[in-house]
């Protein structure tokens, strides 16, 4: 008979360990679809003769790395025709199993939806990770991106849940939604937890977050939809503007956070040297403008690596909605102009030195010294 703990645990999972380059992904998506799709196509069909289906498994571990690992792109769809892939899988005239084709139609659906990543700006280039003490800044160090999970190499990662009470991982502990995974040098790496689906972050308004909700890092924070990024400053769309930004520390000495009142530097604002021209809006600073003449609210998080009053001492905290309400341009070190966005804290919210004061908690900050016991 199984223990408690051992009915309260979940599956190990093993998805496969691809190289983090565009070229690996392309290599071993389109690897899938001729080799293991295109072959179980032919073996389903065939009713009346010996099926060969040595390749499930392959499938199984393609299709988990797909919806664990894969930030999808219209590069990544034209370079591998994964649509013409999973429309292989979800014909019926090729008899694959209703799990299979679930998932397929699931992904297919998903990435439609986001008009195959077209429209979604993330930007990776901040480090939001990080913390007032060593501990975090381990823990953080180690974090991927949602789009990186998986490392180089041709061999497999075991992914081993943790059991559903444990009570700093589990389904009401503050890392619910992220597993430990060894990585290189058999170092600890932390990823998201394949048996949760996270919540959409790529909405606007509260999104059903509490002013004032914390987590010990950003992936977390990427799991219960508050940013969609697990490592970026901002996360987006080209078309609709900014979702969610995160006060980090990255751009500090021109960023300005004032508490209700945030100025915040557009990308490559450091480097710029240029004296009379920024330097052309990149995707990220062409969100906070569609955001500017849109007016649409912005979700506004603060990493415990920014070094303001406002910054959480541990963690990463949602301290409401802002607005941007105007732009400007100002002069680096270097004497080159950045574009610079001034957002607005909205009415009707919790006072933010309310905030401050009561988040994290006490158990919060408690429980995040207890992260690196792991389970």
């Amino acid at each position: 008979m199984a223990t408690s703990e051992e009915s309260s645990s979940q599956a190990a999972l093993l998805i496969p360990n691809v190289g983090v380059s565009f070229a690996s992904r392309v290599d071993y998506i389109k690897n899938i679809r001729r080799k293991v799709i295109q072959h179980l196509a032919v073996q389903f069909k065939n009713k009346s003769g010996r099926q060969e289906l040595s390749r499930v498994p392959q499938l199984e571990q393609f299709l988990q790395y797909l919806d664990n690992c894969v930030e999808m792109t219209p590069q990544l769809r034209d370079a591998t025709y994964i649509d013409k892939g999973l429309d292989l899988i979800i014909d019926a005239k090729y008899c694959f199993p209703a799990r299979f084709v679930q998932t397929a139609r699931d992904l297919k659906q998903k990435w439609t939806d986001q008009n195959w990543g077209e429209d979604l700006v993330v930007d990776e280039g901040s480090d939001s990770e990080g913390g007032a003490d060593g501990s975090l800044n381990a823990v953080s160090n180690n974090v991927e991106r949602q789009t990186t999970v998986v490392t180089a190499g041709g061999d497999m990662v075991t992914i081993h849940p943790p059991p559903r009470g444990h009570a700093i991982f589990g389904e009401h502990g503050i890392m619910h939604g992220v597993v430990i995974t060894q990585g290189k040098n058999a170092g600890r790496v932390y990823r998201r937890n394949p048996n949760y689906r996270p919540h959409n972050a790529m909405v606007f308004g509260h999104n059903g977050l509490a002013v004032g909700a914390w987590w010990p890092m950003q992936m977390v924070a990427l799991f219960h939809g508050a940013h969609g990024s697990s490592q970026g400053g901002i996360a987006g769309s080209a078309r609709l503007g900014a979702y969610s930004i995160v006060i980090s520390g990255l751009y500090d000495g021109l960023d300005d956070d004032r508490g209700d009142t945030v100025f915040y530097s557009g990308s490559q604002s450091h480097s710029n040297r240029n004296p009379n021209a920024a330097s052309r809006p990149s995707n990220f600073t062409q969100a906070l403008l569609r955001s500017l003449e849109l007016a649409n609210p912005i979700r506004v998080l603060r990493s415990a690596a920014g070094k303001s009053r406002w910054a959480p001492s541990v963690g990463i905290r949602y301290d409401g909605l802002y607005r941007i309400v105007r732009e400007s341009q100002a002069h680096n070190e270097y004497g080159g102009l950045f574009w610079r966005f001034e957002l607005q804290r909205l009415n009707g919210q919790p006072d933010l030195l309310d905030v401050v004061r009561t988040s994290p908690t006490a158990q919060q900050r408690y429980d995040f010294t207890k992260i690196i016991e792991g389970y």
